[in-house]
C-alpha cells in the first residue's frame, strides 16, 4: 500500500491538492502487468472536491521501475506515472492527470511512500 500526495500545476499546494491510498499488486516479478486498488480525493479551488475510487485497477510497471496506473469511477479518469525506487519503498518524478469526464482536466506532479 502506497499513501500518495500532490499538487496541480500553476496552483499553490495550500489551495489544491491530491491524496489518498493505492495498492498494487503483482501476481509474478517476471510479469509488468500489475493490479490493485485505489482512491485519490484532490481538493481544488472554490472548494471543488473530486474522489476517484476503483477496486480494479490495471498498472503496468517497467524493468526500469517506470509505473504507469489509472483510476476511473466510470466517469472520471485518474492517471499517474512515476518512477518506483529500487527498494520499492517510494514512487517519484510522478506526473497525474484527472478527466473529469466534462471534457475538462487538471494535472500536475505527485509522489507515494509506501507504508505499513
Amino acid at each position: 500500500m502506497y499513501h500518495i500526495s500532490g499538487q496541480l500545476d500553476g496552483t499553490p499546494k495550500f489551495d489544491a491538492s491530491l491524496g489518498g491510498t493505492i495498492t498494487i499488486t503483482q501476481a509474478s516479478s517476471t510479469n509488468g502487468t500489475l493490479g490493485g486498488s485505489g482512491s485519490v480525493t484532490g481538493s481544488f479551488l472554490e472548494g471543488q472536491i473530486e474522489t476517484v475510487t476503483d477496486d480494479a485497477i490495471t498498472a503496468t510497471i517497467s524493468s526500469t521501475g517506470e509505473i504507469a496506473f489509472s483510476l476511473s469511477d466510470g466517469t472520471r479518469t485518474w492517471s499517474f506515472t512515476g518512477r518506483l525506487s529500487m527498494s520499492g519503498a517510494t514512487i517519484q518524478d510522478g506526473r497525474h492527470r484527472l478527466d473529469l469526464g466534462d471534457g475538462g482536466f487538471v494535472t500536475g506532479d505527485w509522489s507515494g511512500s509506501r507504508t505499513t
